[in-house]
């Protein structure tokens, strides 16, 4: 089957998602670190607040998660990618374009089609 540029333009959508993902990894880092440095007095631009109580627990858990969450997937997004540049391993690739929805969501669909429609040219496909 001749190969075409689908799966490569799918792979490198993937990675893109996945850095920005990466990238609001980093951002809900730095709000985790910050809510972890109170209870207490922050100054934020000059202005002094008070934290204290169990929010700021339940908020520090929630960003917790979700650290953990964007971690995860803009790993595997990016890791989807290189499958689909490689034309190895379908599946991951095309998992890797469903997570691809999360940050940008036309991002998502492109890679999704376009993975889906160069089914065919992945090594290892049994439908070849």
């Amino acid at each position: 089957m001749k190969e075409t540029p689908l799966p490569t333009i799918a792979g490198i959508l993937n990675i893109i998602s996945g850095i920005i993902t990466l990238f609001i990894f980093l951002a809900l880092i730095f709000a985790t670190v910050f809510i972890a440095l109170g209870p207490g007095d922050v100054s934020l631009w000059g202005y002094y607040y008070y934290y204290d109580g169990p929010a700021w627990g339940i908020a520090l858990s929630i960003l917790i998660i979700f650290d953990v969450i964007a971690f995860a997937l803009g790993t595997i997004t990016i890791i989807g990618g290189i499958f689909a540049i490689m034309r190895k391993r379908w599946a991951l690739a095309l998992i890797g374009s469903i997570l691809a929805l999360f940050p940008i969501l036309f991002v998502g669909i492109a890679s999704i089609t376009l993975v889906a429609l160069s089914k065919a040219e992945f090594n290892g496909n049994p439908t070849q």
